[in-house]
């Protein structure tokens, strides 16, 4: 499990000068409840790209991410249509996202827009020309989000309505839903193994133990039976 955040600091939700957000209200909730998915740095899921590859289907788009944004970058579970699997944060449109009273955000023209025009992603691969992000909100009380997950396209599109923006969000919930589903099996997992771990480490300490309950001894086979019984069955 990744290292939970500790720091007691009260983190206040503010922009920088370029209009960028760059903390949430409960950031130290935000980043500890995103390591209790145990999700970063895990590999690809086919269950994860079968989300992002429907979506860059239905929205028409070459590039559409599962965006996970940790204290100093955002990492992608799913990327296809991007060669890379992480960027720092800093320059991370998914920002926009973590604003407690975002819902789905886009930016119809970065490369016009004075918070992204030198932003390495629109000046250079994989030149971002439009973007749409939904967050991935895991407490809607407290507004907490993850990440978000978002659709990048490398022309410029005015066609997204609100009808679109409505079908982003419900992705987004989908992919959130997976991501707890995710925990639990983890969770239910790991429990089974530090049974199984339990019951190894006992009977190492007691070897008749293992000789008593083991299946294949325990169980009277025509294997154990005395030869002599065997050779009068003749």
């Amino acid at each position: 499990m990744e290292n939970q955040q500790t720091s007691t600091t009260d983190y206040s939700y503010r922009d920088d000068k370029n209009g960028m957000p760059t903390y949430h209200p409960f950031e130290t909730d935000r980043l500890n409840s995103l390591y209790n998915f145990s999700i970063l740095d895990s590999l690809p899921e086919p269950e994860f790209d079968a989300v992002t590859e429907l979506a860059r289907s239905v929205f028409n788009v070459p590039i559409c991410l599962v965006s996970l944004l940790d204290k100093e970058r955002q990492w992608f579970k799913s990327h296809p249509g991007l060669n890379c699997s992480s960027t720092p944060r800093s320059l991370a449109f998914c920002n926009l996202t973590q604003r407690p009273e975002s819902e789905a955000v886009t930016v119809i023209d970065p490369f016009n827009d004075y918070r992204f025009k030198n932003n390495p992603l629109v000046t250079s691969s994989p030149h971002i020309r439009w973007y749409a992000g939904a967050p991935l909100i895991i407490d809607k009380e407290k507004k907490l989000s993850v990440g978000s997950f978002c659709l990048i396209d490398t022309k410029r599109r005015n066609d997204f309505s609100e009808a679109d923006k409505a079908k982003l969000v419900q992705f987004a919930e989908i992919v959130v839903r997976m991501m707890k589903a995710r925990t639990r099996y983890i969770n239910v997992a790991n429990a089974h193994c530090r049974n199984l771990f339990s019951v190894i480490s006992h009977m190492l300490k007691n070897p008749m133990h293992i000789l008593l309950n083991a299946p294949e001894l325990t169980n009277v086979t025509d294997l154990a039976q005395p030869s002599r019984d065997r050779d009068r069955d003749r």
